[in-house]
């Protein structure tokens, strides 16, 4: 494992840092790709209280993806 690349983020601390600036709350999470993985996991971040950006290639996949975090 790359030490110095790969960093565990603790659930309740948001943190991300960045070599030599310090640390940084995230606040937005990107999830490329809407289908089953992709929807569960931009569900939980929403959840969890981040904005959530969702994109897919397909429109009708993203519309899926959007239609199973509503219901």
């Amino acid at each position: 494992m790359a030490s110095g690349v790969l960093k565990r983020f603790e659930p309740g601390s948001p943190q991300m840092s960045s070599p030599g600036s310090g640390s940084k709350a995230i606040e937005t999470i990107a999830v490329i790709g809407a289908g089953t993985m992709g929807h569960g996991i931009a569900q939980v971040a929403a959840t969890a209280g981040f904005r959530v950006l969702l994109n897919d290639v397909d429109r009708e996949s993203l519309a899926r993806g959007v239609a199973a975090i509503e219901s």
